[in-house]
């Protein structure tokens, strides 16, 4: 089985939707809570590496902020990410929101709720994500993130 991993980076919470044949088989969001550490950033590279080799994954698509909001931290934590030898075998694209948004319309300004509407039509199991009370919370948000970088790196044959 051909598996695909589709990852919503942040140093807070991280992003996880599992791929096996095109199939959307697990999604989840993995909160670091912890101030920003070497250590932290272990355990969010250990959380990715993880995944990796539970479901065989041969390919990964990160969606990263956009380059010039990217924090010290986070640049630190794609190098650490392309520098853990579990996942030296593993091809692995990095993504924008303005990628993301892009299948939909070319016009980068589209808001996310776009492709998070169709996602929730494409699999009715994601309308039964619990939402805050306000509505749909960044912690949801980087669930389906997730998803569609997975999505689109399937797209791309990745």
């Amino acid at each position: 089985m051909a598996g695909t991993l589709g990852i919503s980076l942040g140093t807070r919470a991280v992003g996880l939707a599992v791929f096996l044949d095109g199939r959307l088989i697990d999604w989840r969001t993995r909160t670091f809570w912890d101030a920003w550490s070497d250590e932290k950033q272990a355990a969010i590279i250990a959380t990715i590496t993880d995944t990796v080799i539970r479901y065989d994954i041969s390919a990964i698509a990160i969606k990263t902020p956009i380059p010039e909001q990217c924090s010290e931290n986070i640049n630190a934590l794609i190098q650490g990410i392309q520098s853990a030898p579990e996942l030296h075998s593993v091809p692995i694209m990095f993504l924008t929101i303005r990628d993301l948004k892009k299948r939909y319309t070319p016009v980068y300004r589209t808001h996310k709720n776009i492709f998070i509407g169709s996602l929730v039509e494409k699999y009715p199991q994601l309308g039964t994500i619990k939402q805050g009370k306000n509505g749909r919370t960044a912690y949801h948000d980087k669930i389906f993130e997730a998803i569609e970088c997975g999505e689109y790196a399937i797209e791309m044959g990745l």
